[in-house]
């Protein structure tokens, strides 16, 4: 097995990674910034269950942006967000 197909799978691997952390962090944001993330994803039109990873990191990243105090690392937590 050559090394470039095991390139792509690890990326791949690592961005899965990444949105779902980001969505984990999401769950530790105070009752505002969870409510804005919700009013946003609603805003795109489509079922929770049709919303791609894409446009919920961009939900997240467009609250995080408007909201400073929703990406605030949490005591103890190592993750990027509010109690």
């Amino acid at each position: 097995m050559s090394h470039d197909t095991q390139v792509a799978p690890a990326h791949a691997a690592r961005q899965l990674a990444h949105f779902f952390g980001q969505i984990a962090d999401t769950t530790e944001w105070n009752h505002a910034c969870w409510q804005g993330l919700f009013a946003r994803l609603l805003g795109v039109g489509r079922t929770p269950a049709d919303l791609t990873l894409g446009e919920i990191q961009i939900a997240i990243d467009q609250v995080k942006a408007r909201w400073e105090h929703c990406q605030a690392t949490a005591p103890n937590s190592g993750r990027g967000s509010l109690q």
